[in-house]
């Protein structure tokens, strides 16, 4: 009994310190996110590596500021009194922060992706997500003798809506800021073959990394 006590004390103690080290490390990361937006245009959070790591940036800067982002980590350098390690790699071009796509949408995918929802040549957007939602729980297996062409129906529905999806998503904005056809999507042939997507991937792989014991 002395022995499991002891061992109870032991995980409540290290319970208290995680939660003591975790609530530092999360003011340290506050903190600093705090001093260095000001100087970014945009600022985004990659992966931890390691434990010993506070908090890993990549960091969107206005050209010419290189000079600003060392200033502001040397402010943070002192705050911190040496007690976390900052790091700045780069700088590096703009396209290693995020990567943009243009492609050209396939008619015979998107009409075909249209049919399966039961669509006409033009919807919005809320049209395709309640027929995809409906044709999906009609094809719920509990309304089907045949599992196996339910679980085909429901993966045919779900590729045709995510098609459509990207298709919507990917248009460029129009004029007023608003949906690229007034009244909902078009998914005739002229109207899909003149299109371009873009679409835009945050990959954020530059920035300022800060390590060290919280």
């Amino acid at each position: 009994a002395p022995a499991a006590a002891v061992n109870d004390l032991r995980v409540a103690l290290w319970r208290l310190v995680k939660e003591s080290i975790d609530q530092r490390r999360d003011a340290c990361r506050d903190r600093i996110r705090a001093a260095l937006r000001p100087v970014a245009t945009d600022m985004a959070e990659n992966p931890l590596m390691d434990d010993r790591m506070i908090v890993n940036l990549a960091l969107l800067l206005p050209e010419g500021s290189d000079g600003a982002l060392d200033q502001r980590l040397l402010e943070l350098d002192r705050e911190f009194e040496g007690r976390l390690d900052f790091r700045s790699i780069g700088p590096l071009p703009p396209y290693s922060f995020a990567t943009v796509e243009v492609s050209l949408p396939s008619f015979e995918a998107i009409d075909r992706a249209r049919r399966a929802l039961c669509l006409g040549d033009t919807a919005r957007l809320a049209d395709v997500k309640s027929a995809y939602h409906r044709l999906v729980r009609q094809s719920h297996p509990d309304l089907s003798d045949a599992e196996d062409a339910t679980d085909r129906q429901v993966a045919r529905l779900t590729d045709a809506y995510k098609t459509l999806l990207r298709y919507a998503e990917a248009l460029p904005p129009a004029d007023d800021g608003g949906s690229p056809a007034e009244g909902g999507y078009r998914f005739d042939r002229g109207t899909v073959e003149g299109a371009i997507l873009v679409t835009v991937r945050r990959e954020a792989t530059t920035g300022a990394i800060i390590e060290g014991p919280p």
